[in-house]
C-alpha cells in the first residue's frame, strides 16, 4: 500500500510539473499528458499510434559508444520505429 501511494504521489507531482511546463504552449499546440507503464520506447510508439500523433518530440542524454550499446537508447529505438517524424533534442 505504501508503494502504491508513493507512485500515486509521484504521478501527481509529474502531472503538475508537466502542466506548468506546457502552459505557455497551450494556445498554440495541442498537448496531452499521459502515463504508461512498460518499456519506454514501446509505450511512446503505442501512444503515438493510438493518439494519431503527427510529431514526436523527445529528449536524449546524448550517450555514445559503449554506454549506448550496453544501455540502449529510447530515442534511437523510437526514431527507428516511429511512423511519424521524431525530433530529438539533446
Amino acid at each position: 500500500a505504501a508503494w502504491t501511494e508513493t507512485v500515486r504521489e509521484q504521478k501527481e507531482w509529474a502531472q503538475t510539473a508537466m502542466e506548468r511546463e506546457l502552459d505557455p504552449w497551450d494556445d498554440d499546440v495541442e498537448t496531452e499528458i499521459c502515463f504508461e507503464e512498460g518499456e519506454a520506447s514501446d509505450c511512446i510508439l503505442r501512444s503515438c499510434e493510438e493518439q494519431n500523433c503527427q510529431l514526436v518530440v523527445m529528449g536524449s542524454h546524448g550517450r555514445t559508444g559503449l554506454r549506448r550499446a550496453l544501455m540502449g537508447s529510447v530515442a534511437e529505438r523510437t526514431v527507428r520505429h516511429a511512423r511519424v517524424p521524431v525530433l530529438v533534442v539533446r
